[in-house]
């Protein structure tokens, strides 16, 4: 094991910080990707609507071939649909995701600082909210530790 794992064994602390910092970066980047994908979509379409405007005008005044036309809205429904679907389904669920665990850690620090609820019964807080905190984000070992509490 190598001396980084070992030094978050035994500060469950540190690794309940680490892991809302995680958290908080990864809700940052996805927002940040939701944003810079939408601004793509909006930019790609303009531009391709202009293209398609300037060579529809340019077959209505002479002669041209309207594939040009054809292949510009191609071009834009299909960049439309890929970061509409790509933020639909998957950056808007992960925004969700890393907000919810930034959220139930950052309130899970304050209990334990406050020493509220869980953690005024328990005879080990540190192991609590490593616990609490592992079992929330979903590592299976804590599920199986969940088990053996129980």
């Amino acid at each position: 094991m190598s001396k980084k794992r070992k030094h978050f064994i035994e500060k469950p602390l540190i690794f309940v910080e680490r892991q809302y910092q995680m958290a908080k970066r990864r809700y940052v980047i996805n927002r940040l990707l939701f944003v810079y994908f939408n601004i793509l979509s909006m930019v790609a379409t303009f531009f391709i609507l202009t293209i398609g405007t300037l060579v529809l005008a340019k077959i209505l005044w002479s002669y041209s071939s309207p594939n040009y036309f054809y292949a510009t809205t191609f071009v834009t429904a299909i960049i439309t649909l890929a970061t509409s679907l790509i933020n639909f389904f998957y950056i808007k669920d992960n925004i969700k995701k890393y907000k919810d665990q930034k959220e139930f850690i950052r309130n899970e620090i304050i209990k334990y600082e406050i020493n509220a609820e869980v953690y005024k019964k328990s005879k080990d807080k540190e192991f609590e909210i490593f616990h609490r905190v592992t079992n929330y984000i979903g590592y299976f070992s804590a599920k199986e530790v969940n088990d053996e509490r129980a």
